[in-house]
């Protein structure tokens, strides 16, 4: 006779205490915790270890191998593990239960499956690749068997309905796609313009998981905007390289289409992320692009018009305001429609601005996007229009390695999700997503702001850039996952100071913060250069821009360095202004200290 421990719901009683099994340390305890349970459950429950596919946890990985398949689960981010009962079930049949106590079991997580085998389930769940042999468990709440073949081997494994109150699982607050070919497309289809998966179904699964059909955001300022709840994201000491949170969209090696990022604690009050791109000269931080419907009959309907040609270019306008301070530059910029997306790119009304689900509020969410997009709707004749602001970087390539650190759709996913890599020695095809240190957050006049924690993330297009006949680029958006910290505090590189030969000017704590600083340089108008000390670091970088053996220039101002001194040359006219982002990053696990010098002849 079978008895399939997890196939309740409730994860009470008998069967918790069966499930306790699994995780006490000797056998011994383990009989102690079956006592009290069921007569059934006592006679028929073996602790014998199973000699052939015996699941073993290893340098955090929950592992079982039979018939030549592998299969693994990672237990420090997914909080899940392998467990199995030979004498009451085959030797074939695994079951995953939670190592957080019967507190939690995800609704989506990460399962490596080598070679890749065919997966189906039952129950509404399902198994989908999103980069082989990583693939993504999506659970519908019930309990589920997903039958794992391969040739003549079979496996099945059995997991428990989901629990617990973590914010997994659950889509963005806020979706619009800026002006571009796959915004109004796949609605109530789960394509890349509509972020519920059909038309009855919930929204796509992206907090703590990743959907193979992510979002697109269209051209520059779509965007996406994701709410971690009460208990937000920690600006943890114990995260590893300092990253508190992973963004994954679908780049691979020579695709980055990078996407900014904002934070904030109350969904009012945003702060920018400041990539390795920020402090460049070319970044607008103040960008706004306009756009109008060519088609206001459109409006009226949800879903996509299809076969409707749209040929030629279309026009949007823009404003840039480089620098607060920096005059209005107004201005235009074109798409070419293309002829594989013959339908209005404009985001209609149907799908993004009115109410598609009971007790939901509108996918674009304007009253908590409305710092960063105003929409007005079409009245009589007058065409409806969309407005969308953010920082533009420029678009110098489609290299990972122009965008080392900051944004989103950069790196490729390939690794565990929810583990991070480090994200100043990334390099383009360097897997892990885009890890994002919250301690890079800064104001509208870019000086760093210490945030303890996090509750939103908006994750917006960041380029204004068009690649006919290909279409505008698109930041495309796949996951987002809180990470999971060390058991000791991870420690901070040495900070850096500056010297002009009479001064030497060191970094003020900012509100207290370890990892971030500020320096106030007053020059007068001309030429100055200073001398940059920085003791026991890896690496160092000058606005985003690793520091090697030679001479470079960063906006107006010039780095030197022959392998043992630094110096830095800044220019200043009157009236001027110019910031050195200078990060220093530690050999190992280390966070980075960010020093924000600010030059100023005012």
């Amino acid at each position: 006779m079978k008895f399939n421990l997890l196939k309740s719901k409730i994860l009470t009683g008998a069967l918790a205490l069966a499930m306790t099994v699994a995780t006490v340390p000797s056998m011994a305890m383990a009989e102690d915790a079956v006592k009290g349970t069921s007569p059934e459950l006592q006679s028929e429950l073996s602790l014998q270890p199973t000699v052939l596919g015996e699941p073993v946890i290893d340098n955090g990985w929950s592992t079982f191998q039979y018939g030549g398949v592998s299969v693994s689960i990672s237990t420090d981010v997914e909080k899940i593990q392998f467990v199995q009962y030979p004498a009451v079930e085959g030797e074939n049949e695994y079951h995953i239960m939670d190592n957080t106590n019967f507190t939690y079991f995800p609704k989506h997580f990460s399962m490596k499956i080598s070679p890749q085998s065919e997966v189906t389930a039952t129950n509404g769940a399902s198994f989908q690749y999103y980069n082989a042999p990583y693939g993504v468990v999506t659970m519908g709440t019930e309990p589920a068997d997903f039958t794992i073949t391969n040739g003549n081997t079979t496996i099945v494994v059995h997991c428990p309905a989901p629990y617990g109150e973590a914010t997994v699982g659950t889509g963005p607050v806020a979706y619009l796609p800026g002006y571009g070919q796959f915004a109004n497309e796949g609605v109530n289809a789960g394509g890349w313009g509509d972020a519920y998966t059909n038309a009855t179904a919930g929204r796509k699964a992206m907090m703590n998981a990743i959907s193979p059909t992510g979002i697109s955001l269209g051209s520059f300022g779509g965007y996406a905007i994701f709410d971690f709840g009460e208990n937000g994201v920690a600006n943890d000491p114990k995260n590893k390289y300092g990253v508190d949170f992973i963004v994954y969209g679908n780049a691979f090696v020579g695709n980055a289409e990078p996407g900014g990022i904002q934070v904030s604690q109350d969904g009012t009050t945003w702060y920018n992320i400041a990539g390795s791109r920020h402090y460049a000269n070319s970044t607008v931080w103040d960008y706004t692009v306009t756009h109008t419907n060519k088609v206001p009959t459109d409006d009226d309907i949800e879903g996509t018009r299809e076969g409707k040609p749209f040929t030629g270019e279309y026009k949007a306008a823009t404003k840039s305001k480089a620098r607060p301070n920096s005059a209005v530059i107004p201005g235009e910029y074109q798409i070419k429609y293309n002829t594989w997306h013959e339908h209005n790119w404009f985001p209609l009304y149907g799908n993004y601005f009115k109410i598609r689900k009971a007790g939901e509020l509108p996918l674009a969410n304007l009253s908590l996007a409305e710092q960063f997009a105003t929409y007005t709707p079409k009245t009589g004749d007058a065409a409806s229009k969309l407005e969308l602001k953010g920082t533009k970087i420029d678009f110098t390539s489609m290299s990972g390695n122009d965008y080392t650190f900051g944004y989103c759709d950069v790196h490729p996913n390939g690794n565990t999700p929810g583990v991070a890599s480090n994200p100043y020695t990334a390099v383009a095809g360097t897997a892990g997503g885009d890890g994002i240190d919250i301690s890079w957050a800064v104001n509208a006049d870019g000086e760093p702001v210490n945030l303890d924690n996090i509750r939103y993330v908006r994750i917006y297009t960041g380029v204004m850039k068009d690649n006919p006949p290909f279409g505008e680029t698109s930041t495309e958006v796949c996951g987002v996952y809180n990470v999971n910290p060390q058991a000791t505090a991870v420690g901070v590189a040495y900070q850096s100071s500056l010297s002009d030969g009479e001064n030497t000017y060191e970094p003020v704590s900012v509100d207290g913060s370890n990892t971030q600083g500020m320096t106030l340089i007053q020059q007068e108008p001309g030429t100055m250069v200073y001398n940059i000390a920085a003791e026991d670091v890896a690496d160092l970088y000058l606005n985003g821009i690793k520091v090697e053996e030679n001479e470079v220039r960063i906006g107006n101002m010039i780095a030197r360095f022959d392998g043992k001194n630094l110096t830095v040359e800044v220019s200043l006219g009157e009236n001027d202004t110019q910031y050195l982002q200078i990060i220093t990053q530690p050999n190992g696990d280390e966070e980075a200290y960010i020093n924000l010098v600010k030059f100023t002849s005012n």
